[in-house]
């Protein structure tokens, strides 16, 4: 799961408040790695494109606020109905005590060896407040055009390329992971 953040990071429009993340992991399939192999900057701005258009629901070439949450929402909503049927075995509509038992069981090994176990609270998407579509807001105007929907990905992608080739490896994400968990923990001791 932690190579899924920050691929998800990096190829998801940040302003986007969460919904370019959701919308990529329901496509990807719940468990499935998302990129584990290379990735080139013209494929982080396709998909950041795919996904700003999904949002943009006016398509107005612009996305604002309510707009990222309603999508956002429309994902939990999916991603929370596909968690639902994957527990009732039996589909009848209700889950069971042992349906739960062996679907919190699953969660739990899923997050051991590199899955993740995100409970029934939905997973940890951090973004509910709207702090990631303010991030990408760069002028402040309530708006996020394509252009600042694009900045950040392609900000990211060019800090992990550490050999500049236009192409991400795993190492290079692993790095750059490492890296931010470095600095993360450096902020946290200071």
């Amino acid at each position: 799961m932690k190579t899924r953040f920050l691929i998800a990071t990096v190829i998801t429009v940040m302003a986007l408040g969460g919904t370019a993340i959701a919308a990529h992991q329901h496509r990807a399939g719940h468990g499935q790695k998302m990129h584990a192999g290379p990735m080139t900057l013209s494929e982080v701005e396709a998909r950041v494109k795919e996904h700003f258009a999904t949002v943009d629901a006016n398509k107005d070439g612009v996305v604002e606020k309510a707009e990222a949450d309603a999508a956002r929402e429309k994902m939990r909503g999916a991603h929370r109905d596909a968690r639902f049927k994957a527990i009732d075995t039996n589909r009848d509509g209700s889950i069971s005590r042992s349906e739960f038992d062996s679907g919190h069981d699953q969660r739990v090994v899923a997050g051991k060896g590199g899955g993740h176990h995100k409970g029934m609270r939905g997973g940890r998407d951090g973004m509910g407040d709207g702090m990631m579509f303010a991030r990408a807001d760069a002028n402040n105007d309530g708006r996020v055009t394509l252009a600042e929907a694009l900045a950040k990905p392609t900000e990211r992608f060019k800090m992990m390329d550490a050999n500049n080739d236009g192409t991400v490896t795993r190492e290079e994400r692993k790095a750059a992971r490492e890296k931010m968990r470095a600095a993360w923990r450096a902020r946290r001791q200071s």
